[in-house]
C-alpha cells in the first residue's frame, strides 16, 4: 500500500511552497498519508489526544477523515469520500482536538486528485491529463517564485533584527559603563562634601584666631601712633632749636642747619616706617588692593621703552625695591579667533619664587597672576566664554606626550591663542617656565595616579598648579604632582582665591585616584575637581617676567 510521507509545521509559515500529495480517483483505501509534525523544525507532539484530516474538495464540499497519532507522527488512509472527484483540493490539513473546546491545526498541504483512467477515448484522456499537469506545473512555478521572494524578505528581516540586537547590546553596555561612572562620581562627591565640612570647621577656628590677632593688631597700632607722635614732637623740637641757634650767630647757623637736616631725615624715616607698617597691616588682613605700577613708578618707567621692559630690567637685576605682592599692571589683550578683546589686570603674585631652581638654574623673576579668570570665544569656547580642560573625560597623557597638562586643550589655548594676543613688548619680556611636571601614561591602560614626574618646559603662558594655589596637594597625586612647586604669596588665604565675581578657574594638576578628573578652584575659593570636559570653568593664564 503506497505511503505519502510529508512534513507539516504546527506554526503556520505561509507563504511557502506546501508539501504535495497526488492520488487518483478510484484509489480507495490504498493511499496512506503519513505526516511528521514539527515546531520550528523540531519534532512536535500535540497534547491533544484526537486527530483528523480535513479536506476541502475542489467542488467546495468538506471531507473529514479520522487519523491516527503516534508521538509526533500522524497518518490517515484515504477513503472513497476523499477521492471521489478529480481536481486540486482547496484545503488539506490535520487537526488535533479534544472534544469541542480545544483544537490546533497544521499548515496546509496540497492534495491533487487525478481523474480515473478511461480507455474508451485514450487521446482525449491524455489531453485532459496534459492540461492538468500544465496547470499543476504553473501553480508549482508560482509557489516557487512566491517562496523565493518570501525567503529574500525573511533574510533581510533577519539581518535587520541582528543589527538591531547588536546596537541594543552596545547601548546596554554603554549604559552600564555610564552607571558605574555615575556611582564613582557620587562616591567622590560625598567624600568631597565630607572634606568641605572639615574645611568649614577649620575656617571657623581660623576666623576665631583672626579676631584675636586683629585685637592684638589694634593694640599695636595704638602704640605705633603714640610713638609716631613722640617722634614728631622730637623733630619739631629739634627744628625749633636749630632755628634759635641760627639766629644767635652765623657760625652756629651751619651747625643748626645740619641739625635740621638730621631732624628732617628722622622725620622721613618715621613717615617711611608709618607707610610700611600700614602696608603690613592691610596685607595681614587681606585688605591691600595693590597699586598701579604705571602710576607709582611713572618717572622711572619713562626711561624705558615701556612698562614691560622696565619690569624685565628690574627683575633681571634682582632689584625689587618698592614692589609689593598685589601691585598690578593692566595688559590690553588684542582680539583673535578664540580670544575676545579685553584688558586683564595682572598682579605681582610672587617674587623670585623659583630663583636658581631646576636643572637649569632659573634667574631672577616676577610671577604675574590675573586678578580674574580670562574669557574665551570662538570654536574653542564652551558656553560662549568658558574653556574645557580637555574635550574627553580623560586625564591621562599619551604615548607622544606623557604629561597630561601639556596635551590638554587648556594649554593649547594658552600657547596658540592667548600668548599671540598679548602686546609684542610684553611677549619679549616673558621668561619660559620650566618645572618638575607630573607624568601619567601606561600603554596597558588608563592610570588613576601619576606614573612619574620630569623637568619640562611649560612655555611662556601656563596655569598654576594645585600646590601653587593651596600650598599642598588636595586632590592631586601626592609626590609626583607636587614637583618643586610652592604656594604663591598672593594665595595665602581662601578669600584671595575667589576671582572675577566668583568664577571657577582651571589648575594644571589632575586628580589622584581617578582617570577622568582635573583639579580646579571652585567659584567660592574651595579646592575641587570635575571632568575635563566641564564647560563652566575659565582659564587663569600666568607668566614670568625676567
Amino acid at each position: 500500500m503506497p505511503t505519502h510521507d510529508i512534513t507539516l509545521e504546527i506554526k503556520k509559515r505561509n507563504p511557502r511552497v506546501p508539501p504535495r500529495v497526488v492520488v487518483r480517483v478510484g484509489d480507495i483505501a490504498s493511499q496512506t498519508i503519513s505526516a511528521q509534525i514539527t515546531s520550528d523544525g523540531q519534532p512536535y507532539t500535540s497534547p491533544l489526544s484526537n486527530v483528523r484530516l480535513d479536506i476541502l474538495r475542489a467542488d467546495g464540499t468538506w471531507a473529514r477523515i479520522t487519523a491516527t497519532k503516534s508521538g509526533s507522527k500522524v497518518s490517515c488512509t484515504l477513503p472513497s469520500q476523499a477521492v471521489s472527484s478529480a481536481g486540486t483540493c482547496k484545503l488539506a490539513h490535520f487537526v488535533f482536538f479534544s472534544g469541542s473546546t480545544k483544537a490546533e491545526s497544521t499548515e496546509d498541504f496540497e492534495l491533487a486528485i487525478l481523474p480515473n483512467v478511461d480507455t474508451s477515448d485514450a487521446h482525449a484522456e491524455a489531453e485532459s491529463y496534459d492540461d492538468l499537469l500544465t496547470k499543476l506545473w504553473e501553480k508549482w512555478d508560482a509557489y516557487g517564485r512566491q517562496a523565493e521572494a518570501s525567503e529574500s524578505a525573511r533574510v533581510s528581516a533577519e539581518n535587520a533584527r541582528k543589527a538591531n540586537e547588536t546596537a541594543r547590546e552596545s547601548a546596554e553596555e554603554t549604559r552600564k559603563q555610564d552607571e558605574e561612572q555615575r556611582k564613582t562620581d557620587e562616591a567622590a562627591r560625598k567624600q568631597a562634601e565630607s572634606s568641605r565640612a572639615g574645611a568649614e570647621t577649620s575656617r571657623k577656628s581660623a576666623e576665631s584666631s583672626r579676631v584675636t590677632a586683629e585685637a592684638s593688631r589694634v593694640t599695636a597700632e595704638q602704640q605705633r601712633a603714640t610713638e609716631h607722635a613722640r617722634l614728631k614732637t622730637a623733630s619739631q623740637q629739634a627744628t625749633s632749636a636749630a632755628n634759635t641757634a641760627a639766629s644767635s650767630a652765623n657760625a652756629a647757623a651751619s651747625r643748626a642747619n645740619g641739625a635740621a637736616a638730621i631732624a628732617q631725615s628722622a622725620l622721613n624715616i618715621a613717615n617711611s616706617v608709618t607707610t610700611a607698617e600700614e602696608y603690613d597691616r592691610q596685607d595681614s588682613i587681606g585688605a591691600y588692593a595693590g597699586r598701579s605700577l604705571a602710576s607709582v613708578f611713572a618717572s622711572e618707567i619713562s626711561s624705558k621703552a615701556d612698562i614691560y621692559a622696565w619690569l624685565k630690567s628690574r627683575a633681571q637685576a634682582g632689584n625689587f625695591s618698592g614692589l609689593r605682592i598685589g601691585d598690578y599692571i593692566d595688559v590690553p589683550v588684542a582680539e583673535a579667533a578664540n580670544v575676545p578683546a579685553q584688558t586683564v589686570r595682572y598682579r605681582i603674585g610672587a617674587i623670585d619664587q623659583y630663583y636658581r631652581c631646576g636643572d637649569i638654574a632659573k634667574g631672577h623673576h616676577i610671577v604675574m597672576v590675573p586678578k580674574a579668570p580670562v574669557t574665551v570665544k570662538g570654536d574653542k569656547a564652551s558656553n560662549t566664554s568658558y574653556l574645557q580642560w580637555r574635550e574627553t573625560r580623560d586625564n591621562n597623557g599619551t604615548a607622544e606626550e606623557r604629561h597630561p597638562y601639556l596635551c590638554s586643550k587648556l594649554h593649547d589655548w594658552e600657547i596658540n591663542d592667548f600668548l599671540p594676543a598679548l602686546p609684542s613688548g610684553l611677549q619679549s619680556a616673558l621668561m619660559t617656565q620650566r618645572v618638575l611636571l607630573e607624568e601619567r601614561y601606561s600603554a596597558s591602560g588608563k592610570l588613576t595616579e601619576a606614573s612619574n614626574c620630569s623637568l619640562t618646559d611649560l612655555g611662556k603662558i601656563w596655569s598654576p598648579s594645585e600646590m601653587e594655589v593651596y600650598g599642598c596637594p588636595v586632590w592631586g597625586s601626592k609626590g609626583h604632582s607636587v614637583g618643586f612647586d610652592s604656594q604663591f604669596p598672593i594665595f595665602t588665604d581662601t578669600a584671595s582665591r575667589i576671582a572675577g565675581g566668583r568664577v571657577s578657574w582651571w589648575l594644571r594638576s589632575v586628580v589622584g585616584g581617578s582617570s577622568s578628573n582635573a583639579c580646579y578652584v571652585y567659584n567660592y575659593g574651595v579646592a575641587y575637581f570635575t571632568a575635563p570636559k566641564d564647560d563652566w570653568v575659565r582659564p587663569l593664564p600666568c607668566f614670568l617676567l625676567g
